[in-house]
């Protein structure tokens, strides 16, 4: 009864607060990644990262930025050896047939999502028990077309199971794996000690937000006086790394979820990644068929040719590049661009493309966006505080940020008013020459959502 009025209090929010809430102590499903989670991590990642020359970010978002698809084919092939040394020295994590037969008995779907190789997914199923090669009913590779962080590979799994994305758990030792399933509102386990996690861990003395928020900032080199914006950036949502649940290990996890730690749980996408769904379904922004389509075209390994049209964009304020992270790996060209060098950083250090502006009207750092994105850009992203710093009532402004944007090129904005004229800022729009499809304020939360084409 306590559940099922839960429920009935959740559903009673308005859509806008609404948390799903499980109605089961475990998830309905379990997802799991597989370096470093399901097995134990072989991969001199370090060795990696300086044969291929990438010495921080995220390896694939990287590569995908690349214009030379020689450099990409090389780091490729490094990539492919290393993986395929490891393969042979592969173990698997202590407690994981224990944890699978919890999850067998309590009626749990099972699924793997990996950034490695179907070769890599053979081998861990000759590790463990043949039977239970069959009990994973979703098994996908980074040859299948979505690839995590890219939040489309989760809902693909849950078509698959037959599930809700809420009623889902994530687990993985990664960014990308708690960045995906917040992306596609699925629950999160982050595993401790598997080599890939960079989020500050907890362990087992407990800290205060605060204390954790500053070791961010100092990990970033931020100093006192950009706290305030890294903490605006937060806000931001957009798939920021921020798991559910923390595990030290298999045996960990098994236990908690014994204990209902899911129970009355939340398991909501951050508001950033929804206004980039909005967009898509609209047909504001397009994605690519695949989400590392340059990659593919370059090296192989990935699905998609390259050939797929999707939409390059300039990210206006891109904070810390957790949003600017979940646009560029539906396979769209992205271009973060802020006027805090520290948000420009941040979103460099994890491996994506970004510039700063000394000024919103900088003519001569718009035109070397051109360069970047190698073109005119398609959209304008604007989302959150930080892009509401942008002068949006200033027609001058508009004018030059228009010189970035391709002949049908438009803008997808929403952010908060926070004294801003709107009168003037659609007046201002109208004479840099736009034409608004859309404009919607609300009243409730200040907030302003539009959509503006080049006329």
């Amino acid at each position: 009864q306590t559940l099922v009025a839960r429920r009935t209090v959740a559903n009673a929010l308005p859509a806008r607060q609404r948390r799903w809430i499980p109605l089961r102590a475990v998830p309905r499903a379990v997802v799991f990644d597989m370096d470093g989670t399901l097995t134990r991590a072989e991969i001199d990642f370090a060795q990696m990262r300086a044969r291929t020359g990438i010495l921080t970010g995220d390896l694939f978002a990287t590569m995908e930025s690349w214009p030379d698809e020689k450099t990409v084919k090389k780091a490729m092939e490094v990539i492919l050896e290393m993986e395929s040394c490891a393969r042979s020295q592969t173990r698997i994590q202590p407690h994981l047939e224990e944890l699978l037969e919890f999850l067998e008995a309590s009626d749990v779907r099972l699924a793997l999502v990996t950034r490695n190789t179907r070769k890599g997914t053979d081998s861990f199923f000759q590790l463990i028990h043949p039977k239970w090669k069959d009990k994973f009913q979703v098994v996908l590779t980074r040859e299948f077309r979505f690839v995590k962080p890219d939040a489309r590979l989760l809902h693909h799994v849950a078509r698959r199971l037959n599930v809700q994305e809420h009623d889902m758990l994530m687990v993985g030792d990664s960014r990308e794996d708690v960045e995906c399933g917040n992306a596609a509102g699925a629950m999160t386990c982050l595993l401790e000690g598997g080599g890939n996690e960079i989020l500050p861990s907890r362990g087992s003395a407990a800290r205060s937000q605060e204390e954790e928020d500053e070791e961010i900032c100092a990990s970033f080199g931020f100093c006192d006086e950009d706290v305030e914006a890294y903490e605006a950036g937060l806000e931001e949502g957009g798939g920021e790394a921020d798991p559910m649940l923390r595990a030290r290990n298999l045996a960990h996890l098994k236990e908690q979820l014994q204990n209902g730690a899911l129970e009355g749980a939340a398991a909501k996408p951050p508001d950033g990644v929804a206004f980039i769904a909005r967009m898509r379904a609209a047909g504001h922004l397009r994605a690519a068929a695949s989400s590392y389509p340059s990659i593919a075209k370059a090296a192989g390994g990935f699905c998609g040719d390259g050939g797929d049209y999707a939409d390059s964009v300039l990210h206006l304020g891109c904070a810390q590049g957790a949003l600017t992270m979940m646009i560029a790996c539906q396979g769209m060209r992205t271009l973060g661009v802020d006027v805090r060098p520290q948000a420009v950083e941040a979103t460099r250090a994890r491996g994506l493309l970004s510039i700063h502006l000394p000024t919103w009207e900088d003519r001569n750092t718009l035109e070397s966006a051109k360069v970047q994105l190698g073109g005119h850009a398609n959209v304008v992203v604007a989302y959150g505080n930080a892009a509401s710093g942008f002068p949006w009532d200033s027609s001058s402004a508009l004018t030059e940020l228009g010189r970035t944007l391709s002949p049908d090129g438009r803008i997808c904005a929403r952010f908060g008013v926070n004294g801003l004229d709107v009168d003037q800022t659609q007046r201002a729009l109208k004479e840099a020459c736009y034409h608004i499809k859309a404009w919607h304020v609300e009243s409730d939360t200040g907030m302003l959502e539009f959509i503006a084409a080049k006329a």
